[in-house]
């Protein structure tokens, strides 16, 4: 199996351990950079939709950004509620093993990444408008890369636990696989939703789930009850798993 999480948003940067290998797309990655030097603090405001704050930080960030071995593992880079969750502290070195080969998390910034892939701080989602070579945003500029760099087998069954917004970098490249989104909803007085901070707290949930317990078959995904969530058969289908909180 291979599992697709997306990126957060936050950065831990006082990390010690460090990376193994340099992210697979790279080159694309430089180009992004590049055109991203180019823009003042007030175009990365207006492209990125943020505030004056974040605009300055990243801007500065792109102007001296390195590619290079010498920065954090992905999986210990980010922070977020969902990667709170994933309780990577507790993660033996088997655990880090199993996560290298089976996890991919996806970024508009590095198309695809290994959990000890190098990565920096920066701040760069798909919804950004920003165009590289002509190309009308960063899932037209990433086209098929992010999918045919998953390094999986003919036999992967892809597992996503990214959010819409992510997963749609691959979606429509898809070439027979067997696909499974896991979808966590809130049953609040009987109706059910997808609430944003569950659905992260849930994600980052089953992935410690699946490391922990190697889980090699979507069928023992359905056995995850982390969190209050419970596999619902009635609303599921073989490829949307559905999990329910009571709340």
């Amino acid at each position: 199996m291979i599992i697709l999480i997306s990126p957060a948003k936050g950065f831990n940067e006082n990390i010690e351990i460090k990376a193994d290998d340099t992210p697979a797309l790279i080159n694309k990655s430089k180009k992004i950079i590049n055109e991203l030097k180019s823009y003042s603090e007030d175009d990365l405001k207006k492209s990125m939709k943020v505030n004056e704050n974040i605009a300055s930080l990243n801007a500065k960030r792109f102007s001296n950004f390195k590619f290079d071995k010498m920065g954090f593992p992905s999986i210990l880079a980010y922070k977020g509620i969902q990667y709170k969750n994933i309780d990577i502290p507790s993660f033996t070195d088997e655990d880090f093993l199993f996560a290298k080969k089976h996890v991919r998390i996806l970024s508009a910034l590095y198309g695809v990444l290994k959990v000890t892939d190098s990565i920096y701080p920066y701040r760069l989602d798909f919804l950004s408008k920003i165009s590289i070579e002509g190309s009308k945003n960063l899932y037209e500029f990433w086209n098929s890369d992010i999918y045919l760099n998953l390094e999986k087998t003919k036999d992967d069954i892809i597992i996503n636990l990214a959010s819409d917004e992510y997963s749609k970098a691959i979606k429509k490249y898809l070439n027979n696989e067997k696909y499974i989104s896991c979808i966590f909803k809130v049953d609040k007085n009987g109706k059910l939703r997808v609430e944003s901070t569950s659905s992260k707290i849930a994600r980052g949930r089953m992935l410690n789930y699946i490391v922990k317990n190697r889980i090699d078959s979507p069928e023992l995904l359905k056995n995850f009850h982390d969190v209050g969530y419970e596999y619902r058969k009635d609303l599921s289908t073989s490829n949307e798993f559905v999990f329910v909180c009571k709340k």
